[in-house]
């Protein structure tokens, strides 16, 4: 996903230990892990509420198949073709 590997790590945690200090090392740490925590609380409610509209977008769908909306309406698109095509008259050809 990122692509990061432990010569990178390493490095990163070398850099921080430096920057940070070795006092203030697990404040961050506790920090950043809040803050992780809440991001993933936030990304798994916007999954959950997303997968909420897709059951309910299904469930209406499903509805107005039962009802019978959708085989009406599928009746009425196959039928039309074919009432046009009686309703034609032959071609000058074939009038004979």
């Amino acid at each position: 996903m990122l692509d990061i590997g432990w010569p990178e790590l390493i490095l990163i945690a070398a850099l921080t230990v430096i920057v940070i200090g070795p006092k203030e090392l697990p404040v961050v740490l506790r920090a950043l892990g809040r803050w992780v925590g809440k991001a993933r609380a936030l990304a798994r409610e916007f999954r959950g509420s997303i997968e909420e509209i897709a059951k309910e977008s299904e469930l209406s769908e499903l509805k107005r198949i039962a009802s019978g909306e959708e085989l009406e309406k599928s009746i009425e698109v196959n039928s039309k073709p074919d009432e046009a095509k009686s309703n034609k008259s032959p071609p000058d050809d074939e009038r004979g």
